[in-house]
């Protein structure tokens, strides 16, 4: 499958002013179901219960303030750098990676931090992933290695799938940033170093050097995948932001590189066959946070045009870049933490008596339908037996509770 008609490109692709609105909503319709559940607990706790355990709880409810959405940003930030760590000590591939956290954006674009805990999210996102990527671990072996319940992990994956509308189908930027470096050490091996910037000749015959521009591009993706630019742009342009943010740490610029792919790239956002410039295919998907972003569709055609929004684009990204390499207050995600804890949707916390009663309630409804079921066509059954009798059909009787059901 290619990028250009892919669901990861077609649903998954916004614009800032969209994710904006997405997540409020999410925060809003959460802090709506915390207070009528607050509400619900209320009339549900006797009046003696006040001074007790029950009514200590309901008072932190009533004091803890809910995060706010940057604050939910960072608690998401610090869970999503535990993520790349764990891969990498899971041995995982890079792809994994990229996919377990663009499964954990994906899912929080349907829900608040308010309603479910990333905490109890990363390792099914991870978990998933190695499924998705042909990098399978059994869940005992998985669960034992990260050191968490084996219920823990697999009771969140049906949520975490609906979530994601069972898209899975993820494209890498690490891949595509492949690509880059392979075609960028062909293109500085070339006599004269391509026409390239002379900074770059070293580049075609220097594995040191190489190692050390692949190193540093891949550390500028692993930050910007730590931020919003997965859903703001398509891979090809964060791994081609990533090279470029190597090859300036190495004391070069790509410079005329870049005008080579706006040439390669066709007008209608595919490629050649074999060009690395494959993956910059959404270079016209501006409604979808392409290039130019918003108040972009009238930028001029042709290879210029296409370089003007490339340039535009990297700048964006370079700007999420440093935001994704700034270190996370670890404390004050601590103190934030706390605060979700004390204020969060308990119908949506597997550890809440709320959830645990409601679970209840559902269990026992869907008994007493089954029973129902069951004794209608037990009835229908003895009907159509004495009619082939000749014999007056018994009267239906079948309670409108399991036998076991308080009365």
């Amino acid at each position: 499958m290619e990028f250009a008609s892919s669901t990861h490109r077609r649903l998954w692709l916004f614009t800032e002013a969209q994710l904006l609105e997405i997540r409020q909503k999410n925060r809003e319709a959460s802090l709506a179901a915390i207070k009528q559940a607050k509400e619900a607990s209320q009339e549900d706790t006797p009046a003696v219960l006040g001074e007790g355990e029950a009514g200590k709880q309901l008072g932190k409810q009533k004091k803890a303030r809910a995060v706010t959405l940057e604050e939910e940003a960072a608690l998401l930030k610090f869970y999503q750098i535990k993520m790349q760590g764990l891969c990498r000590a899971l041995g995982f591939p890079t792809k994994v990676q990229a996919a377990a956290l663009m499964f954990l954006k994906r899912f929080y674009l349907a829900f608040s931090v308010l309603d479910h805990d990333p905490k109890n999210y990363m390792l099914t996102c991870i978990y998933l992933a190695g499924k998705v990527e042909e990098a399978y671990i059994g869940a005992e072996e998985f669960c034992a290695r990260v050191r968490q319940e084996e219920a823990v992990v697999l009771r969140a994956e049906p949520a975490l799938l609906q979530a994601l509308r069972f898209d899975l189908i993820t494209f890498s930027p690490y891949r595509a940033l492949n690509g880059f470096l392979m075609d960028l050490e062909v293109c500085c091996g070339e006599a004269g170093a391509g026409g390239l910037e002379p900074s770059l000749a070293p580049l075609g015959g220097e594995p040191d050097n190489v190692a050390r521009l692949r190193g540093a591009a891949a550390a500028a993706v692993d930050a910007l995948m730590l931020t919003d630019a997965p859903l703001l742009f398509p891979p090809g342009q964060l791994a081609l932001a990533g090279l470029r943010s190597g090859v300036r740490k190495l004391g070069a610029a790509l410079g005329t590189y870049l005008e080579r792919v706006a040439r390669r790239a066709a007008p209608d956002g595919g490629t050649s066959n074999g060009s690395a410039a494959a993956s910059l295919v959404a270079l016209k998907a501006q409604s979808n946070g392409g290039l130019g972003g918003p108040g972009s569709e009238g930028a001029p055609d042709g290879a210029a045009g296409r370089l003007a929004q490339l340039q535009a684009a990297l700048l964006r990204i370079d700007a999420l870049g440093a935001l994704g390499a700034a270190p996370v207050d670890d404390e004050a995600v601590r103190r934030i933490d706390r605060r979700l804890k004390a204020c969060h949707n308990p119908l949506l916390d597997p550890s809440s008596a709320a959830f645990r009663a409601d679970e209840a309630a559902r269990e026992q409804a869907a008994a007493a339908a089954r029973h129902r079921k069951v004794a209608m066509r037990q009835a229908a059954a003895a009907a159509k037996l004495a009619a082939l009798l000749g014999a007056e059909p018994p009267p239906p009787a079948f309670p409108m509770r399991p036998p076991d059901a308080p009365g």
